[in-house]
């Protein structure tokens, strides 16, 4: 579960330098959202928990790969939603973007017309 960080350890990872502002501003929107999101989290009341759990899917040829274990060939997207995808526990942003690390990874990327 995620817990809120409590208020004076908020202003300790709060600080940054010109440097760190620079990086955030080279990064694209999900990497943005994301930190955006556990932002949110750390200032909501102590008393609220979260839980933060990430699936990561490819469709590709019309079937649906499980890109955090790959070999889960069986990943079903159904009316219900998506079915029989791996999900990871993430307790903050670097945690996130470590899994779309991996699953970019394994990713397969199809050259088209378009590529020529």
């Amino acid at each position: 579960l995620l817990q809120p960080v409590a208020p004076q350890e908020k202003a300790e990872t709060e600080t940054s330098t010109p440097e760190s502002k620079n990086v955030t501003t080279n990064v694209g929107i999900i990497p943005r959202a994301i930190h955006h999101l556990f932002q949110l989290l750390s200032e909501s009341p102590a008393t609220m928990e979260f839980t933060i759990r990430c699936s990561y899917i490819e469709i590709h040829l019309e079937k649906a790969v499980d890109l955090l274990h790959p070999p889960n060939s069986s990943v079903g997207i159904t009316a219900q939603g998506i079915q029989c995808a791996s999900e990871a526990c993430c307790f903050d942003a670097q945690d996130v973007l470590t899994l779309l690390s991996k699953g970019n990874a394994v990713q397969k990327v199809a050259k088209t017309q378009f590529d020529s």
